[in-house]
């Protein structure tokens, strides 16, 4: 028998508690949330999701209580669904999808959101678009929203990264070149004529997105000691899946520098990070690690091994269930 294939991590980090968020992929129509301890490093499984999660588009509040997350769906059901619709943002209790609060959005084109305080979120929907769901309204939550819509992973991870500590020393710039997609949106918006799902369907996905980054981002980060600093370089690629259509994404590799002691990679790290208390975190290869500094030199401990995991039907408690 084959291995199966390898999990993909990641994580966001409370600001004012001891918790973090892990969002496992794997196999790709499959997501689970994973509720992570950072002080004793206890992982509690929450609830699976067979779609997609955009975990860039998601966050946590800083109590570490609730998730807000942007999911969206791929079946014929869904994307009939007028209610609902396809994709949505919606509000939780960690680490449970059950939506206590639901924005239908209709389209991946932007969507999620940041928290601002416990009690305050920021949706990254047009205005339009930021009406909830009747039978999910926000109740103990102040919403703002987009104008209009800014953007899809960048306008909520770059609020997580500047709000986590992250200091911006470049900005990426990439450009989507020699793409027909690209050239038959602009004319069909001039158009006036619906950029729907059904619209978008029709577009080959290899030809939707051919991007090339001519000045890489790059983001910095210190520990509470300032003897550690992490470098993530961000890039924008087609990522390659195993149906051979190229999708973009952003991609990011990370470096850690010991002080006075020169820098190394963080090979093939989906994601790092200092956690609250200051420590070196990252995810690789579906496991989850953390690292220290011995004597100039970054050693690793492995915390955690989610390659194993199967969907297996979890139920929300009561009190995941209401506000």
């Amino acid at each position: 028998m084959k291995n199966p294939p390898t999990a993909h991590l990641h994580f966001i980090l409370a600001k004012e508690a001891p918790i973090g968020v892990i969002f496992r992929r794997g196999p790709d129509k499959w997501v689970q949330v994973i509720k992570w301890n950072t002080n004793t490093d206890t992982f509690e499984p929450g609830h699976w999701f067979h779609g997609r999660i955009y975990e860039k588009r998601s966050d946590l509040s800083p109590d570490g209580s609730k998730l807000v997350y942007f999911a969206q769906k791929f079946t014929w059901r869904a994307q009939n669904d007028v209610e609902y619709t396809c994709a949505w943002t919606a509000v939780s209790k960690m680490p449970y999808l059950t939506a206590l609060a639901l924005w239908p959005r209709g389209t991946s084109s932007d969507g999620g959101g940041t928290f601002i305080s416990n009690t305050e979120l920021h949706l990254n929907h047009p205005r339009s678009f930021s009406i909830p769901h009747p039978a999910h309204l926000p109740q103990g939550l102040y919403v703002s929203n987009n104008d209009k819509s800014s953007g899809e992973d960048e306008p909520v991870l770059n609020h997580r990264l500047a709000r986590a500590g992250w200091h911006q020393v470049q900005s990426m710039v990439a450009e989507n070149v020699g793409s027909p997609y690209a050239k038959a949106l602009t004319e069909r918006i001039e158009s006036g004529l619906p950029c729907d799902v059904d619209w978008c369907m029709t577009i080959e996905a290899d030809n939707r997105h051919r991007w090339i980054t001519h000045v890489a981002g790059l983001h910095r980060k210190p520990n509470k000691t300032n003897i550690l600093v992490l470098t993530m370089t961000t890039t924008m690629e087609p990522i390659q899946r195993a149906s051979t259509k190229s999708y973009p994404q952003l991609s990011h590799r990370f470096t850690v520098e010991v002080m006075n002691r020169g820098k190394c990679e963080l090979p093939n790290a989906d994601w790092a990070d200092f956690d609250q208390s200051g420590r070196l975190v990252f995810v690789r290869g579906g496991k989850v690690f953390a690292a220290e500094n011995a004597h100039g030199v970054i050693v690793e401990r492995e915390l955690a091994d989610f390659n194993g995991n199967r969907f297996e039907p979890v139920e929300a408690p009561e009190w995941a269930t209401h506000w």
